[in-house]
């Protein structure tokens, strides 16, 4: 499941063209760097593991790094409203594969 999901996220994009695999990358960085802060900030406020809290902000700061990357080559501009709709999938199904993992 995990490897035809992952298949289909680069597959489908690349056949429409690139500004939409830009997207893709752009919609699932977006989720990772949420996703990211999720963990970092209750173990920051805590005070706890901050050798393991520096990890998780570098990994996390390279993941954006990822999403601003993709954002330029998408090409600028506005995004459309099929653009929005496909990331909103993308983030979508990333949560969802997310909440999964957690529970497998």
């Amino acid at each position: 499941m995990w490897r035809l999901a992952g298949f289909a996220l680069g597959f489908l994009p690349a056949c429409i063209g690139d500004r939409y695999l830009f997207k893709t990358v752009e919609a699932v960085e977006t989720f990772v760097e949420v996703h990211y802060h999720e963990q970092i900030n209750p173990l920051r406020e805590h005070g706890r593991c901050p050798q393991l809290v520096e990890l998780l902000e570098h990994c996390c700061a390279d993941e954006v790094h990822h999403k601003e990357d993709a954002a330029a080559r998408s090409g600028g501009g506005e995004t459309g409203y099929a653009e929005y709709v496909w990331m909103a999938v993308v983030k979508l199904g990333s949560a969802a594969a997310a909440e999964v993992a957690r529970r497998v």
